[in-house]
């Protein structure tokens, strides 16, 4: 760092735990990505991480403890050097200092889940609240019908609706296979940095993970574990990849954590959660929850 002119520095107030350890393994990162909440690196070791200029924490995160308009001039491919405790753009003089940062990592679930009644129940009204604020949304679309809660309507059209079909059947036969089949073809479906069948992927593997245990005891951890080992993310963006291989550890971004615990426990309230998922990516937060949607489905034990 110090040979290296530094014309301005940002320190991170809060990192997220794989961020940190993922620093310290590389000395190089490129700009993987400017957008409105901050700027994405993709480090030597092909892992991400997030300049983030916002509040929310997440596994590769690290939050900005001031906004610095040089951040909006770094460009796609824009090299970086990393050094114990600081990331370094020697294109702009400039400096990001995390050494100090306090450490973030998501922890574990505390208060007990809702009766199934209640949970469907808020799974419902926290579709219709983000639907009646993003009507044409895709996938959050398809809810209801997952849910069955469209009974008596003719069944979508469309190849997504289909994919979402062979999902749901995969898991309740509980088979490494073909869970990996069903989601092999919605890996990387979709456009931007992380595609919406990922973000899908991302919202039912970690619903597994973190709730899996206590909500649907029947369903066998180990058969997930297997199925991500099997799936090839050569066929998805690196993003996309590194979400669904953080949700296999219960890890996610702190509004997807909320959103979800917000459906199993009623707190935060539904409208703090429908507020998570629609901040969350342009429409990431909502593929997420078709994902949540059919994990908390695969059972049929909803009234």
């Amino acid at each position: 760092m110090m040979d290296f002119p530094v014309r301005s520095t940002i320190a991170v107030s809060e990192i997220g735990y794989f961020a940190r350890r993922w620093l310290t393994q590389v000395k190089e990162a490129t700009v993987l990505g400017n957008v409105t909440g901050g700027v994405y690196l993709l480090l030597s070791s092909q892992k991400v991480i997030f300049l983030s200029k916002g509040k929310f924490r997440g596994p590769l995160t690290l939050n900005l403890a001031r906004h610095n308009e040089n951040l909006d001039e770094l460009q796609i491919g824009t090299h970086a050097f990393v050094y114990p405790g600081k990331l370094y753009f020697p294109d702009l003089a400039l400096g990001i200092r995390w050494e100090e940062a306090l450490i973030w990592r998501v922890s574990p679930p505390v208060k007990e889940p809702l009766p199934a009644s209640d949970l469907f129940s808020n799974l419902k009204n926290l579709t219709q609240l983000v639907l009646d604020r993003r009507p044409s949304h895709q996938l959050a679309q398809f809810i209801p019908h997952l849910l069955g809660l469209q009974q008596g309507c003719s069944t979508p059209n469309g190849e997504f609706f289909y994919l979402l079909e062979n999902i749901k059947l995969a898991l309740q036969a509980q088979k490494s296979s073909l869970i990996a089949k069903a989601l092999s073809e919605v890996l990387g479906k979709g456009s931007g940095l992380t595609p919406s069948g990922d973000d899908l992927c991302t919202g039912l593997i970690l619903t597994f993970c973190r709730w899996g245990k206590i909500v649907m005891p029947s369903f066998r951890l180990e058969v997930l574990r297997h199925t991500v080992g099997k799936l090839d993310f050569g066929m998805t963006t690196t993003l996309g990849a590194n979400f669904i291989q953080l949700a296999l550890k219960g890890q996610a971004d702190e509004r997807l954590i909320l959103a979800l615990d917000g459906i199993l426990c009623g707190d935060p309230d539904l409208s703090a959660c429908a507020d998570c998922l629609l901040s969350w990516g342009h429409s990431s937060g909502l593929d997420a929850l078709t994902g949540i949607a059919l994990a908390l489905s695969f059972d049929n034990s909803f009234p």
